[in-house]
């Protein structure tokens, strides 16, 4: 901590009692007596006093290190401390009150000062800044000292007098704008520049009187104990590094004549092509000798492979019947074409024994699998909670927290018909989440998969999301042949951290349908009149592992769970305890899952449960006196 004063106007008398302070303003009406001002080497600040009192004094001694002090700027302006050590040093303090006077009290403090650049008759300190938190100070009973030799160490950390430096470098800034210089001349190169350190002494002597001292003060900056601080210039601009130029340096391309499924001639076209830099896809268009363009096709990254193999189809309805032609692929992303691929429609002609094709395939279904990670959305406004011991009775609304589902794996069955290779493409809404070749024979089923991300909003977390999911397949001509739609909602869990929150259950996964039996238990305790947070079970093993869950019965929406960190999760063995305080009046419930080795989640069907009443703290009430049938699920990695 430090604070800023004018020399010998402001001291920080806080440090003496409100008793004393009217003798120690006596003191005040000069800057020496309240700062210890000090040249380069280790000195000391004497108050010399004329007359009688020629023997009292008081003095602070410091000697100090200068680390390397360097301010970073940012466009037109400095903004932090870049790099500064810690500041050591020592202070001693010397006080003799002569021939008369006591020690009541004193303080003493490290200080940093400013240059005065306006006022050249000053002795250049603009302000001081003390560090009050790295200083001592000191009080005495009867029967008070007439001499004190007292010394301390201190330090200063650079975050303590990171804002004093900030500071001293923006008045340089201020200093050198008022001698005509521009701010792109200011910041474009590094500035060294001087602080002012000090000690600073403060006495409440008692008999002493403001005449007996006539203090020396420094005449001009250089007398102080200057550190060197460098104001550092911007940063250069970085010159941004060109991104590689994607090149091919080799296409080819072949064309083959075929026949459709709906009698029309077009062409196989297959081809390689070798790029420059591996993980940049390729995009191209065809282009025939009639003019006519493709759409942009894209042939992603093959991994260890110089060559990355495509295979297109192209419609050749736009030409005449038995007639020769020619195309080639131009590219999108790089400059180069292939050379022309010729082509014959008397081809299309031939006999079945040729590239025939029976039937597009048709697709089956679509599924969907469990959404995998979760992304947490905090500060979710409008969720009515109830907080431990505080009801929220509509008068607002509260900031929840979800965690909502990170990626969904989504598969489409495709049936074969007949011989076909072509494209599929899988959209969730208008977003395009796969785009890959497929090839299938008859009778035979692909699948066909997609990851979808989801990108989640704080105003989705409560309402959670419904997402059209449309997988279109096409011919090797790139013709349509099918589509097919199919709508899924996502939600979010709300997650509540001692408050009451709507948790909807989740199914048993593969791994707790497979797992045995579990041994026989029963709850005993919570139930009936209880008057201390106790957990006790009939028929648990001593190294058995039960996972708790607590749940608050609300007016609405029946049981749920209630997650607080005041209350246990799991236990181990058949007695453990919970805190009382963290349980509101109203209805409750127990429930134990017991936990095999090596299982991440219990079986919900070998749980029990036990519902109780709080009449007030530390009171339970079973209600029906016995175990309640189950109606809530554990969620997994909620709420621990």
């Amino acid at each position: 901590m430090f604070s800023r004063t004018k020399p010998g106007v402001e001291c920080p008398d806080q440090i003496l009692s409100a008793r004393h302070r009217a003798s120690a303003a006596r003191h005040r009406a000069s800057a020496a007596w309240c700062s210890g001002v000090l040249s380069v080497s280790a000195l000391a600040l004497t108050i010399t006093a004329a007359g009688p009192a020629a023997a009292d004094y008081q003095s602070a001694i410091y000697e100090v290190n200068n680390p390397t002090m360097i301010v970073e700027s940012e466009g037109a302006d400095y903004t932090r401390l870049e790099s500064g050590g810690t500041v050591k040093g020592t202070i001693k303090v010397k006080i003799r009150t002569g021939l008369i006077g006591r020690v009541r009290n004193w303080g003493a403090w490290p200080k940093i000062g400013t240059r005065d650049h306006t006022n050249s008759s000053s002795n250049g300190v603009r302000y001081w800044s003390l560090f009050i938190d790295e200083g001592m100070n000191r009080s005495y009973d009867f029967p008070r000292p007439k001499e004190v030799d007292e010394e301390f160490d201190f330090t200063i950390a650079p975050a303590s007098y990171e804002g004093i430096l900030v500071q001293a470098c923006r008045e340089h800034a201020d200093h050198l704008r008022q001698t005509g210089h521009l701010d792109k001349d200011i910041y474009s190169k590094d500035h060294s520049i001087e602080v002012a350190f000090g000690a600073e002494l403060i006495a409440d002597i008692s008999a002493a009187t403001e005449s007996n001292y006539k203090p020396r003060v420094p005449e001009n900056w250089n007398e102080h104990t200057l550190f060197n601080v460098t104001c550092k210039r911007n940063p250069p601009v970085p010159v941004p590094t060109p991104a590689p130029k994607l090149e091919v340096v080799a296409s080819k391309l072949s064309a083959e004549a075929i026949n459709t499924p709906n009698g029309q001639c077009g062409l196989k076209l297959a081809g390689t092509v070798t790029p420059t830099l591996p993980h940049v896809p390729v995009k191209f268009r065809y282009v025939d000798d009639t003019g006519k363009q493709s759409d942009v096709k894209t042939v992603a990254p093959m991994t260890g492979q110089v060559q990355w193999v495509f295979t297109h189809g192209y419609p050749l309805d736009h030409v005449d019947d038995k007639k020769k032609g020619k195309i080639r692929i131009v590219g999108e992303n790089a400059d180069f074409q292939s050379d022309w691929a010729k082509y014959d429609m008397e081809d299309c002609s031939q006999a079945p024994g040729g590239y025939q094709i029976e039937q597009p395939p048709e697709i089956a279904g679509m599924q969907f699998a469990q959404p995998q990670g979760q992304i947490k959305m905090s500060n979710v406004a409008n969720t009515q909670t109830t907080t431990l011991g505080h009801a929220n009775n509509g008068g607002g609304s509260a900031a929840g927290e979800y965690l909502c589902p990170e990626t969904v794996r989504v598969v489409a069955a495709v049936k074969g018909l007949g011989r076909m290779s072509g494209e599929a493409r899988m959209h969730a809404d208008a977003k395009l989440i796969l785009e890959e070749p497929y090839q299938i024979q008859n009778g035979q089923t692909i699948q066909i998969a997609a990851v979808h991300e989801f990108i989640w909003k704080k105003s989705d977390a409560k309402k959670g999301q419904e997402i059209a999911f449309r997988i279109v397949i096409k011919d090797n001509l790139g013709k349509l042949v099918d589509t097919y739609t199919k709508k899924k909602a996502f939600k979010c869990l709300e997650v509540v951290q001692a408050a009451i929150s709507d948790i909807p259950g989740s199914r048993p996964t593969t791994s707790q349908e497979a797992m045995p039996a579990i041994s026989t238990f029963g709850i005993l305790a919570p139930r009936n009149q209880v008057r201390n947070g106790q957990i006790r079970l009939s028929g648990a093993k001593p190294d058995q592992a039960f996972k708790l869950r607590f749940l608050y019965k609300t007016s609405s929406s029946g049981f749920k769970i209630y997650n607080s960190p005041q209350l246990p999760k799991q236990m181990t063995g058949g007695t453990a305890s919970f805190n009382l305080g963290a349980l509101k009046a109203g209805a409750w419930r127990l429930r134990a899952c017991p936990v095999k080795a090596g299982a991440a989640i219990p079986r919900l069907k070998d749980c029990k449960a036990s519902d109780f009443t709080v009449q007030a703290a530390g009171t339970f009430q079973a209600p029906g006196g016995g175990t309640q049938p189950q109606t809530n699920s554990v969620i997994p990695n909620i709420g621990g």
